[in-house]
């Protein structure tokens, strides 16, 4: 046995899971959104970010296609104008073709003419927000994956305990308020009354 191969595929980075084509104005949908929601790990998950800098975008797109389990094309207005989005649809449909059918997972995030060749093949549809929640969920039924667990933010209130210097970084925002209402701050002159005993005469304006 060749030590040398033996150790080159050991070395080999896995398979990913997931190619994510997608149009560069709907990237910020694709992160912030939809491959949270997916919940694959990183590795587990192609874009184009992942390219290699210097290397052929043709070359990157179609070890892309061919290396990862299925491509997953973000459909929308730009995702058609787009060459290179529709280049890495084109061999996403092409290598479908060639070994599964399953391969290829179309989801539209906006309306607009899709050719033939994907409107036959059944698409998730994001078309409308309220349909994002339901639409991911079968997205994660096709790649037996769980939901990922809520994001659990700590509350900033402490309820009836008081609030100390260590909680100082919760309070933030109104600096530039507080700097301009400064000038417009009051106090209070004190003078003795005739009775000896501390009168409030005035209020002066605060220099």
């Amino acid at each position: 046995m060749n030590t040398a191969s033996a150790d080159t595929r050991a070395d080999a980075p896995p398979q990913p899971e997931l190619f994510v084509a997608y149009a560069e104005s709907d990237a910020e949908w694709v992160h912030g959104f939809l491959l949270p929601e997916i919940g694959l790990e990183p590795q587990s998950v192609l874009t184009s970010r992942d390219f290699r800098p210097g290397a052929m975008l043709i070359t990157e797109l179609e070890r892309a296609v061919e290396t990862a389990q299925r491509t997953l094309i973000v459909l929308s207005p730009a995702f058609g104008l787009s060459h290179w989005s529709a280049f890495a649809e084109l061999l996403a449909t092409h290598d479908s073709l060639m070994r599964d059918s399953g391969r290829l997972i179309p989801l539209l995030l906006a309306p607009y003419d899709l050719p033939l060749r994907l409107h036959a093949r059944v698409r998730l549809d994001c078309t409308v927000p309220s349909k994002w929640a339901g639409e991911i969920a079968r997205l994660r039924d096709l790649l037996h994956r769980e939901a990922p667990p809520a994001e659990r933010l700590p509350c900033p209130y402490p309820g009836l305990l008081a609030f100390g210097p260590a909680d100082a970084a919760l309070f933030f925002g109104r600096d530039q308020e507080t700097e301009k209402g400064k000038p417009d701050c009051c106090r209070k002159r004190v003078r003795l009354s005739s009775s000896g005993l501390p009168s409030v005469s005035e209020l002066v304006l605060a220099s």
